[in-house]
């Protein structure tokens, strides 16, 4: 939530407590002051790591892009999907207006989803300035859940964003055509990761049917609470595993950390808490070739061997 929603101790606590462990704390969209970038002479810093964007609006200045380690395009709202949000005109103060660029007294309305851009053009014009104001931020663009809504977020992977967030559960054909983003979704309807290609998914809730048709590359993790994902995937050309690799683990429970970081997901929260509890309900859904490729190219990297080489040579043997 951003400053004005919450008190300035609030937001400057949970900025300092998520630079301790490592995390990062969002200034949702309503600005931080400057004096917040640098750290405090005990070594803790009030910064928030994301710096969050409404397509330029309240008080984002190039000082505040440049001090972010990510910086979010906020198209929807977190804790209202569908919905406009607003801090009433008793809760701009003075030194709130100050930071948001705004008029002290005056409410301050958020609109609905999706508010000023229209075209998938506009957001990648929105993702190249970004990215030129702070070539080493990675760039996550906040959806909301709506029917449709995998469409749009495969749009905004074409329009270059390094990350895709979903509030709430992803409509029909979600991830379709992913060809590299990850992504965290509390559920998804028909045809889900249809002909993904790269990337990685996590899925925290049921799917439609006809999930990974036509997936060759990529990883899926499904969490399966009702045993009965096997009957909604297309397993033709891909493999359901359980998460038997460490590095699958650690993979879904670093992207799970994410989501509950950005959107405040207690599901997240709770699978993390209880991992023991929920590990042997996740499936894994990966491509036939794209293993016996992905385990090639491992091990030859293991040997020594250059990227470039290693993926000559497993060309090499496939193709023969």
């Amino acid at each position: 939530m951003s400053y004005g929603s919450l008190s300035q101790e609030a937001h400057e606590c949970l900025a300092i407590a998520m630079n301790r462990i490592g995390g990062k704390s969002n200034t949702g969209e309503g600005g931080e002051n400057p004096n917040r970038f640098a750290a405090l002479p005990n070594g803790d810093s009030k910064r928030s790591a994301i710096k969050q964007v409404a397509s330029g609006r309240f008080d984002v200045t190039s000082n505040y892009l440049v001090n972010a380690d990510e910086i979010q395009i906020k198209i929807a709202q977190g804790v209202k999907p569908g919905e406009g949000g607003q801090l009433p005109g008793g809760k701009v103060y003075p030194w709130i207006a100050e930071c948001r660029g705004t008029t002290a007294g005056i409410g301050l309305i958020s609109p609905p989803p999706h508010h000023d851009i229209y075209f998938i053009e506009d957001l990648a014009e929105l993702i190249h300035d970004l990215k030129n104001a702070n070539p080493r931020a990675r760039i996550s663009v906040k959806l909301v859940s709506e029917v449709g809504v995998g469409t749009i977020a495969a749009g905004v992977v074409k329009a270059c964003a390094d990350v895709v967030l979903i509030s709430g559960t992803a409509g029909e054909r979600f991830c379709i055509r992913n060809s590299g983003v990850n992504a965290v979704v509390e559920g998804v309807g028909d045809h889900g990761c249809e002909y993904m290609t790269g990337g990685t998914v996590v899925i925290l809730g049921r799917t439609g049917r006809n999930f990974a048709a036509g997936m060759s590359g990529g990883t899926a993790y499904v969490l399966d609470m009702q045993g009965d994902f096997a009957t909604y995937c297309n397993k033709e050309i891909v493999l359901l595993e359980k998460l038997e690799e460490i590095g699958d683990s650690l993979t879904v429970k670093k992207m799970l950390l994410q989501h509950a970081e950005h959107t405040g997901s207690k599901l997240a929260l709770e699978i993390l808490d209880n991992w023991d509890e929920y590990q042997d309900k996740f499936v894994k859904v990966i491509p036939k070739e794209y293993k016996i490729v992905t385990q090639k190219l491992n091990e030859y990297l293991q040997q020594g061997m250059s990227a470039d080489a290693a993926t000559l040579k497993v060309f090499e043997e496939v193709k023969s």
